[in-house]
């Protein structure tokens, strides 16, 4: 060959080698960080991931469903840590790649604050950022003075709480008893330490565990679709304007069905608003076909695409208490449901070492999991709801008590065929696992039904097991143990994560560490309806790999909480939270209009 077309050859090679190089190295970011804020919604609690699959039910292959989940959790987690930006360029990059937008003002000194703190997560909070969404479609100045109204202990009572920060000092609006007084001190507390970077704000945050905030979905759809325009002359943001036309009201709409309230920020067609009454639907009487385990668990508590939810759950059953209001007013809770507007920030009750109400996590309680006991504990109050019917037969915490400990429940279980090596459901009873269970009632006090129900509930006939209230580190003494929704979350959850159980947890609910922890890995993740917890349980228990994976979750869920969910961690959280809220709630705003680049004006 030539030399001029050997040269011409190499040049060719090397012209192909460079294009597919450069092109599989986009390919790589591309897919690493294309999070466009298109992506955010904030209808289910953050953003569709494409690692996670709805459910994962009997397979044709010889692993059990549950070993396919863990290892695709693995891959996942895996993923997410070797992902995280390793330098403030690289992170802000990825912010404005992930959010169509520049980071928030201070967006360095909060990296380097993490960094200094060695944080393990920097870019994982689109679930954050989706509940922010709907606010961009406000003018600052309105969401001020709405925060200003909701903070007016003529609407609200005792009920909420203010915090403002002026001139990197923080002090405490409308306190009125002792107990939101120690959860303010501990927000005070967390603040402490990155005080000096806060610009001006000044936010609202719920004294109750339930969320406050439900919207009709046309004043959302417009919200997260459109961005003010801006206002040279707003007024100064410390103003206080007695001519706001009035827009914020609350109303309690607790010890009723409240189905249409939890749902009415859905869309029109979606499955909830199909069956706005509430009624139970018909259940099937074939157990098989509903054994599913959950993979993507946003999906498991996307209330919008769950309707059997107002039916099983007693936040939509009835309430004890459910002061709402239907108007975008930023307002902090401790956990969300993903159908309604609540910004969510590290709970002060997660700060048990600072409190007296909840006692921490202690190591000498504890023993290693070949130890324990190879059962699955809990213990807790009656707190679904407020029942003056039989509503509260469907309720989470009953249905959980009562089927657990009843020997003749129909269930489905699966079972390896010998041939095929396919795994195959099967009818059987609780009475299979009765002596792997230890769940019960731990208190009869009778402030959550009438008095007709209440006398009910204490029929043997029922099933609900009840015994004397037992030490917080009963739970420790067993390999396995549950957290399930009260009222609201829990905040039983981190401390068990720091233990040496495998954690078990039922929620709806959504919290500001939803990106952090990986079910599956972390956690073993169930279902609302709880269908394929006896089958998640044989699994666990009785098998030689179950037995295997379970100590290994309790493991990582312990090492990773000890990693990612220390204090500092939740200061790390709540700084990033407040950087994003604070720029929505200053007078920058008004006067640059600035909103996500891909939002319509």
């Amino acid at each position: 060959m030539a030399p001029l077309q050997q040269l011409r050859t190499h040049i060719v090679k090397l012209f192909i080698f460079v294009t597919v190089t450069a092109f599989l190295s986009f390919l790589s970011f591309y897919y690493r960080h294309r999070l466009p804020s298109t992506t955010l919604n904030p209808w289910a609690g953050g953003k569709a991931d494409s690692l996670n699959f709805a459910s994962s039910g009997p397979t044709s292959g010889h692993k059990h469903p549950i070993e396919v989940l863990v290892e695709d959790a693995r891959r996942k987690h895996t993923h997410i840590i070797e992902s995280q930006s390793k330098s403030l360029k690289q992170a802000i990059a990825n912010y404005k790649e992930r959010y169509n937008r520049e980071p928030p003002p201070g967006f360095d000194d909060w990296y380097h604050y993490a960094v200094n703190n060695n944080a393990t997560i920097i870019d994982e909070y689109d679930s954050v950022m989706a509940m922010f969404e709907p606010y961009w479609g406000i003018t600052a100045r309105e969401l001020r003075a709405r925060v200003r109204e909701a903070l007016d202990p003529r609407l609200v009572g005792d009920s909420m709480n203010g915090v403002r920060v002026k001139d990197h000092q923080v002090s405490i609006v409308n306190l009125k008893s002792s107990l939101p007084q120690n959860n303010m001190n501990i927000l005070k507390d967390r603040m402490d330490s990155f005080l000096q970077f806060l610009p001006d704000m000044e936010y609202a945050f719920s004294t109750l565990d339930e969320p406050r905030v439900f919207v009709p979905h046309d004043v959302v759809q417009k919200a997260v679709n459109e961005c003010p325009t801006s206002d040279e002359d707003a007024a100064d943001p410390w103003e206080i304007n007695t001519e706001w036309p009035s827009k914020v009201y609350f109303t309690d709409d607790g010890k009723r069905r409240t189905w249409d309230i939890g749902t009415r920020s859905c869309p029109p067609n979606s499955p909830a608003r199909s069956r706005l009454s509430s009624r139970p639907q018909k259940d099937t009487t074939d157990e098989e076909d509903r054994l599913s385990f959950p993979h993507d668990v946003s999906h498991f508590k996307n209330v919008c695409e769950l309707p059997e939810a107002g039916s099983m759950h007693g936040l939509f059953l009835s309430p004890w208490g459910l002061s709402h209001t239907n108007t975008l007013v930023p307002t902090f809770t401790k956990s969300k449901l993903s159908s309604n507007q609540d910004l969510t920030m590290p709970s002060p009750d997660y700060s048990s070492e600072m409190t007296p109400i909840y006692k921490p996590y202690d190591e000498s309680e504890d023993m290693p999991w070949d130890q324990k006991e190879n059962r699955v504990y809990w213990m807790g109050a009656k707190t679904d709801g407020y029942f003056s019917d039989d509503r509260w037969r469907s309720s989470q915490r009953y249905r959980f008590i009562r089927d657990l400990n009843n020997g003749s429940k129909p269930i489905s279980l699966l079972r390896q065929n010998i041939d095929s090596s396919s795994w195959e459901p099967y009818n059987a009873t609780m009475k299979a696992l009765s002596k792997y269970v230890d769940v019960k009632f731990s208190d009869r006090v009778q402030n959550h039904c009438s008095e007709a129900v209440c006398k009910e509930m204490e029929d043997p006939k029922e099933g609900l097991v009840t015994s004397n209230r037992e030490p917080t580190g009963a739970p420790y003494g067993n390999k396995f143990a549950f957290d399930i929704d009260g009222h609201s979350y829990t905040e039983r959850f981190r401390r068990l994560l720091y233990s040496h159980n495998t954690v078990f947890k039922m929620t709806i609910f959504h919290e500001w560490h939803d990106d952090f922890l990986v079910p599956w890995v972390h956690y073993v993740p169930v279902t609302l309806g709880m269908e394929e917890l006896p089958e998640t349980l044989r699994f666990f228990l009785e098998t030689e790999k179950g037995q295997e994976i379970g100590k290994a979750i309790a493991e990582d869920g312990r090492r990773w909480a000890q990693e990612a969910w220390r204090l500092v961690d939740m200061k790390i959280a709540l700084f990033r939270i407040l950087l994003e809220y604070g720029r929505l709630w200053g007078p920058g705003r008004d006067i640059t209009g600035e909103c996500p680049w891909d939002r319509k004006r």
